[in-house]
């Protein structure tokens, strides 16, 4: 599934392709921009950029099991005596396929579906290559599986200052438990998290600001203590489970841990943010899980201890669509299966994911998948997909992607409600995954995070991301030289990044941090993007990247670039590529310091970076943009 991108018999140069009037860059398509960034895995004119077609899947064949809201767990689920649970479907496909690996399909008729529990499918539930077993909505049909429950709303009685209170745990609600701390180096959370909606919308749980930071003050390390400006910690002496979530040290990591307070100070309880991380001054943090808390409307509190749950409703609504999320774990696990396709179908409200699927050709498209408390869905094997669906509203990222698969043609927004950092839209690890053809959008940090060789980032539109964390990138690359292989090509990345008192490094479309190298960046079009320090493309210590035939229009810089020491480079390279071969690790070791920079059109864009430049036009206003002047006048090579 490694994709490619060559030039066509026109001359494929940047300066050819673009449309003069790039400030319209956020409506229209990439294609558009970039000329013939073509969406069909073809090559085309002037610009051929060959997109990688996922794996295609059988069409659904028999036997054929139907299952309905309102059917019947003891009928022979036909079309005409559907079951009525996904189990009970499940266990009479296997009956109907016996040992046999020649597909089948599940079809789920009209209607909602309450998922209490995971549906697990194991090999003897996979089909094989060219017979995909398929768990489909029906033809036609609206399908809906719901993690959430309707907390009826004569269950709510008044409290106080227009406070409603429910007791939930009488009703017979789950999942009341305490909030656990989460966050990076925490895993409390990553298994699921409650929510409460109203007609579908997220609420807040009730916290001090009501929006916004708090910014610490007189700070201990040692002792684990501090002030917050503006807010008494003695007016939160008697809160019980108060937790305070934001940014402690660094503003590329969040973390959510418990606090008490006392003596007018408040101080971390236990051994949360131990290794390595302390309380700094003039971070930022809010109060959160406290019933003193709740004064604005839309908040919310759970008390675990009492199982009760305190809401101040939003202005004008009623009670008769408040939901509060139940199901622990994924809706569907895959264990050890392949060939098993999940299409068309509506999946929200559960407490942790959507899809935990391990195995071979396992695919997901054309399903809505939202407001989970962690993330959608999760892949670990070989020639996997994830196309053409719609992700809202998770608590933290959208999917990861392990081992080898493509992510296609997918739309995701509005990620990180609890987890601030670290949460993208796609998490890449592996060899060989290809990220094509999506729209990114609204994170509060990454969209996406690569880890491994040969990983291709095409034809993606990414716009108002990294919107709040510091010293990160739209897509992001970490860690070590060693990766190799990574193409990142004809991408739209626009409005990426926002100044701010808590961005104090810097914010880019593209990171390369920390020793990432042989990276090739080529074909994308930058429209405002860079923060700080940091260009729309940020180097730190790699060597070998090349940022080639690109076009940068109102960025706060073009590239950006931080250089390593000849000595400290081989250090690196002894470190992070003792596993490497002895070829690969040779030619680490031979590349110099700096980026290739050529090609490149930048309009209304500081220059920062004086090495490695080679044809490349700076223009100060879009007026004075003229491609085709520039490819007659210009001798530029073609893209290899």
């Amino acid at each position: 599934m490694v994709g490619c991108i060559f030039a066509s018999s026109a001359s494929a140069v940047v300066w050819d392709v673009f449309p003069k009037d790039v400030r319209t860059v956020g409506m229209v398509s990439v294609s558009d921009i970039i000329g013939a960034a073509n969406l069909g895995g073809r090559a085309s004119e002037p610009y051929g950029v060959c997109v990688p077609e996922p794996r295609k899947v059988s069409e659904p064949s028999g036997p054929f099991v139907y299952v309905s809201p309102t059917g019947d767990d003891a009928a022979d689920g036909s079309e005409a005596h559907p079951l009525r649970t996904l189990p009970a479907a499940r266990d009479r496909l296997r009956q109907l396929r016996g040992t046999s690996r020649t597909g089948g399909t599940v079809y789920l008729k009209d209607g909602e579906y309450a998922v209490d529990s995971t549906l697990e499918l194991t090999e003897e539930d996979g089909g094989s290559p060219g017979a995909d077993v398929v768990w489909s909505a029906a033809p036609g049909a609206r399908v809906a599986l719901v993690g959430w429950r309707r907390i009826p709303a004569e269950l709510f009685r008044p409290w106080t200052n227009g406070i409603l209170v429910a007791d939930v745990r009488a009703a017979g609600f789950t999942g009341l438990g305490p909030l656990e701390p989460w966050g990076i180096g925490l895993s409390g959370g990553r298994q699921g998290v409650t929510d409460l909606y109203d007609h579908g919308r997220p609420l807040e749980r009730a916290r001090h600001p009501n929006e916004g930071f708090a910014t610490i003050r007189e700070a201990d390390d040692v002792a684990k203590t501090f002030r917050l400006d503006g807010i008494s910690a003695d007016d939160w002496r008697d809160a019980s489970g108060l937790m305070a979530a934001g940014y402690w040290h660094w503003y590329w990591e969040d973390q959510a841990v418990p606090v008490a307070a006392s003596n007018g100070l408040f101080r971390i309880a236990g051994g949360f943010l131990a290794k390595g991380k302390r309380p700094s001054n003039e971070r930022a943090v809010y109060l959160v899980n406290a019933l003193r808390a709740l004064d604005a409307p839309g908040e919310w509190f759970l008390d675990s201890e009492a199982g009760k749950l305190y809401l101040k409703p939003l202005d004008g609504r009623t009670l008769e669509d408040c939901r509060i999320s139940q199901t622990d774990g994924p809706f569907f696990a895959v264990r050890g299966a392949s060939n098993i396709v999940f299409r068309g179908l509506s999946l929200v409200g559960g407490r942790s994911l959507g899809f935990e699927l391990s195995g071979d050709r396992l695919t997901v498209e054309d399903c809505r998948i939202g407001d989970f408390g962690c993330r959608a869905a999760t892949f670990k094997g070989k020639e996997n997909v994830f196309r053409g669906n719609r992700v809202k509203g998770c608590g933290g990222g959208a999917v990861v992607m392990k081992g080898e698969g493509q992510v296609d043609g997918n739309r995701v927004s509005d990620l990180a409600r609890h987890w601030r950092t670290y949460s993208p839209a796609v998490l890449a690890d592996g060899r060989g995954i290809v990220i094509s053809r999506n729209e990114f959008h609204h994170m509060r940090s990454s969209a996406i995070r690569l880890e491994g060789n040969d990983h291709l980032v095409v034809s993606n539109d990414v716009h108002d991301c990294v919107l709040e964390s510091d010293d990160q990138g739209a897509v992001d690359i970490w860690g070590t030289p060693a990766y190799s292989g990574i193409r990142i090509l004809a991408n739209r990345w626009t409005d990426i990044g926002r100044p701010g008192p808590r961005t104090p490094t810097g914010q880019a479309a593209v990171r390369l941090d920390d020793w990432v190298s042989r990276v090739r960046i080529e074909g994308n079009v930058f429209v405002r993007c860079g923060n700080g320090h940091f260009g729309a493309v940020q180097v730190n210590k790699g060597r070998g990247n090349a940022v080639e035939n690109n076009l940068f229009v109102d960025c706060h810089r073009d590239v950006t670039v931080l250089t390593s020491s000849d000595d400290g480079w081989r250090k690196i390279v002894e470190k992070k590529g003792g596993k490497l071969a002895k070829e690969d690790r040779e030619e680490l070791e031979a590349l110099r310091p700096g980026v290739t920079f050529e090609r490149n059109v930048m309009v209304n864009t500081r220059t920062s970076y004086t090495g490695g430049r080679g044809d490349n036009r700076v223009f100060r206003r879009l007026e004075d943009y003229d491609p085709k002047a520039l490819s007659e006048t210009s001798a530029l090579r073609r893209l290899k």
